[in-house]
């Protein structure tokens, strides 16, 4: 046979990759493909669709407060006001105004309007209530105990020293007697005490209470705690609440443990089912009815992961089949966003899922539902349909709940710190630190089995500055199914070519890029040139 110098059949490949996917993670030390601080994004070219992985925006100081459980935020812009809850102390604009007999748990806020247009935000804490006016000041929707020789004027709320299941507004203004008087039992009844007049009512202001309230036409909506009782203020008066006013969720045997509003549609979010209510108008007691056509079969485990967003609701669930898994609910249709990684993450929660927080935000021009667990942060994208991680700098991420700003920004309360933070596109730091961003692929064994041999490697990104002073990008392999990893070699990011050489031989490999350098990091993916061996 001639000798030919070009081989009938090229061994030699150059091969592009991608690491975006979604996690696939077996539950054992970082096996799979993963995504740590890094975001799936895609950009629309003249040639089709771009797909990037990019580092998440990062938390800038906004204001602090002593350490502690962050319980609840609340960004009232349009008055400016903020309220956010450490422990069981409320912070509104920065200053102490309530101390709470609870301190840990849920703190739920829901906005008000009347048919007057008067705003006020309800604040409910699984036993107590508030509600903060426009100007700053707040009334108990438990009315505090009568005081002798004390001046009321008209509006003020009291309950008798020995409370009786009701209270008595002041409807003509003045100072008290020495003595109570005899406090009537009859609706509408009044009685003079001094020079004040106090006219009775109901009181039936929930407690305890499920912290997820919901408004709707008028109305503020408690679940009433272990019950399936969902009650509701009297229209227009989020202070006042009568004993008639509720409806029972009764089409499973579970009690509401959360609410949700999804358009005009109430949520009665049961241990295992979801009910679903529209406003009637019924002229008393609830608003509201059960379409008794429509019942949506999972509940969930864990109320502080039930989120409201723009178009649907979002929640950890449990299902008769079985394990836990992420619904969204729009409408009367849900559908499962659940991948096995979550899963397996839910299910290895155990008992301490009920103390999963979730929270929904826009940042980067994609709109996230951020789930909190006891030892990590799962983001799902319903821009992409992608799952993630986040960190902190280390251990998890250090906020969970979040709150939209006038200006368009992210303010995140941290779990436990105290502090208030501003998420922002222009900052790659946690509190001026950087965070870790880990990109772990899948195995990747180019089309055969057989062993191959890797002469270079590159990447396939964008130059993060100007200078390329600290931006070291940390490359390892692992050829025995993640189980050790080779030594680090380093890329240093520049406008040529990041690369790295002698790469040895293999027959499956899976990839480590590491970057921690605080600034804005995106790739496409990484490009090899391999030699295919015989064997």
């Amino acid at each position: 046979m001639a000798y030919s110098k070009t081989p009938s059949l090229s061994t030699y490949e150059t091969k592009r990759v991608s690491f975006v996917g979604n996690p696939e993670n077996r539950g054992v030390g970082d096996k799979d493909l993963r995504l740590l601080n890094m975001m799936v994004d895609s950009v629309e070219s003249p040639t089709g669709k771009r797909v990037f992985l990019k580092n998440r925006p990062g938390l800038a100081p906004y204001a602090s407060s002593p350490a502690g459980e962050g319980r609840g935020l609340f960004l009232w812009y349009n008055y400016g006001h903020e309220i956010h809850v450490i422990g069981n102390k409320v912070y509104l604009d920065g200053v102490v105004v309530i101390t709470l007999t609870t301190s840990s748990g849920n703190i739920g806020f829901a906005e008000h309007v009347d048919d007057s247009a008067q705003h006020t935000v309800l604040m409910v804490d699984g036993i107590e209530g508030y509600v903060f006016k426009t100007d700053g000041t707040f009334k108990p929707c438990i009315p505090v105990a009568w005081t002798a020789a004390t001046a009321y004027v008209s509006g003020d709320v009291v309950s008798p020293v020995t409370t009786n299941g009701f209270c008595y507004d002041c409807t003509v203004s003045g100072t008290t007697a020495g003595v109570q008087p005899a406090w009537p039992t009859t609706v509408g009844a009044t009685v003079v005490d001094g020079t004040v007049t106090w006219k009775c009512r109901e009181q039936a202001f929930p407690t305890p209470h499920a912290p997820y309230p919901v408004f709707l036409d008028g109305y503020m909506f408690l679940p009433k705690a272990n019950t399936q009782d969902i009650q509701n203020c009297d229209l227009n008066y989020p202070l006042k609440w009568s004993a008639g006013n509720y409806i029972t969720a009764e089409m499973y045997p579970d009690t509401v443990v959360a609410l949700a509003k999804n358009n005009n549609l109430i949520y009665g979010i049961g241990q295992s089912s979801v009910q679903i209510f529209y406003d009637n108008a019924n002229p008393t007691g609830t608003p509201l009815l059960n379409n008794p056509g429509v019942v949506i079969q999972f509940g969930c485990p864990a109320p502080m992961s039930v989120v409201q967003t723009d178009k649907e609701v979002i929640m950890v669930a449990d299902t008769s089949a079985g394990g836990r898994s992420v619904w969204t609910i729009d409408g009367y249709k849900a559908n499962e966003i659940t991948i096995p990684a979550v899963a397996q993450a839910l299910d290895n929660e155990g008992s301490l899922l009920t103390n999963a927080i979730a929270t929904s935000v826009r940042v980067m021009g994609q709109k996230l539902y951020v789930l909190s667990l006891t030892n990590t942060t799962w983001v799902y994208s319903l821009t992409t349909g992608m799952w993630s991680q986040w960190s902190g700098v280390s251990g998890n991420f250090s906020a969970a709940r979040s709150a939209p700003n006038d200006n368009g920004s992210l303010v995140w309360l941290g779990k436990t710190d105290g502090r208030l933070y501003t998420m922002s596109m222009s900052v790659y730091t946690d509190n001026g630190i950087p965070y870790p961003c880990t990109l772990t692929s899948t195995k990747f064994d180019f089309d055969t089995i057989n062993r191959k041999t890797m002469s270079r490697m590159c990447l396939i990104g964008d130059v993060p500055s100007s200078t390329t002073a600290n931006q070291v990008v940390y490359v390892t392999w692992s050829d025995d199914d993640y189980q050790t990893w080779s030594a680090s070699r380093t890329m240093t990011l520049n406008g040529d070519l990041p690369s790295i050489r002698q790469l040895g031989d293999f027959r499956r490999r899976a990839f480590r890029i590491s970057y921690a350098s605080g600034l804005p990091f995106r790739i496409e993916g990484i490009e090899v040139d391999i030699n295919k061996g015989s064997k």
